[in-house]
């Protein structure tokens, strides 16, 4: 807001825009269009995506994943709290540090298990100006 209590008119009209467009999006679509949008903002070399069209982007997980990242916070808070509240002496952080430990390594298992299926190819990035093509006018 201004010093005047007036908004700033171009922010409204981006909001008008999105919501105009997204009204025969469905949802996920409409959600992938603004993660596409906020990732490709000021650059001339778009974002390939790896996943579908219009499937948003979301951190992988498996039923493995989410026990390892839940129940490892888990134990983290619960050794934190009992060891802040004294219910607990201080080497009981061992236990909160393993339970990060173990929802850090439920993350890795997880970014190794989405890219299994991955194919490993060799490629350069070829700017079209400076293979010879002219810029458009």
């Amino acid at each position: 807001m201004q010093a005047d209590g007036a908004t700033r008119p171009g922010l409204i009209a981006i909001v008008r825009l999105q919501r105009e467009e997204s009204d025969s999006m469905t949802i996920q679509e409409t959600l992938r269009d603004l993660q596409d949008r906020a990732r490709d903002a000021g650059w001339r070399i778009k974002w390939i995506p790896w996943q579908g069209d219009g499937k948003v982007e979301v951190v992988y997980n498996t039923p493995l994943t989410l026990f390892t990242g839940l129940g490892g916070a888990a134990i983290f808070v619960y050794a934190m709290w009992a060891v802040v509240t004294h219910r607990a002496p201080l080497p009981f952080l061992g236990v909160g540090l393993a339970g990060l430990v173990m929802a850090v390594a439920g993350r890795i298992y997880a970014a190794k298990n989405q890219q299994s299926g991955f194919i490993e190819i060799q490629a350069t990035c070829g700017d079209p100006w400076q293979l010879g093509y002219q810029r458009p006018t």
